[in-house]
């Protein structure tokens, strides 16, 4: 919304224009967007052997489990990358991450000391 507007015509810029100064009122709205829970798979567990061989061995059987012959190639990800998906679900979990603090401990004992 255009609050205030003047032209200004005694000031000489050599052009055939004017000068305009305006105020303007501006409202600005946050925009959300949905948010997507984006699957992160607990790859730490895959160091254990039990665990990386039941991960094979869910993986395998879901390979098997579809045909992937006279298919297109993207078709042939999708089914690859749903079978990896999918034995990561079952199989490792989701992988827990803990936020880290937005300070430090040796910032605040910075901050006590200098008090």
């Amino acid at each position: 919304m255009v609050r205030q507007c003047r032209v200004y015509r005694s000031f000489d810029i050599d052009s055939d224009h004017f000068l305009v100064l305006a105020t303007l009122k501006l409202k600005l709205k946050r925009s959300t967007q949905p948010q997507t829970k984006h699957f992160t798979p607990n790859l730490s567990s895959l160091s254990n052997i039990d665990v990386s061989r039941e991960y094979a061995a869910n993986v395998s059987s879901k390979l098997k489990a579809t045909s992937l012959e006279d298919q297109t190639l993207e078709a042939m990800w999708g089914h690859y990358k749903s079978a990896l998906d999918f034995a990561a679900r079952e199989v490792l979990g989701k992988r827990l991450c803990a936020k880290k603090p937005w300070i430090s401990q040796a910032t605040l004992a910075i901050i006590d000391q200098r008090r």
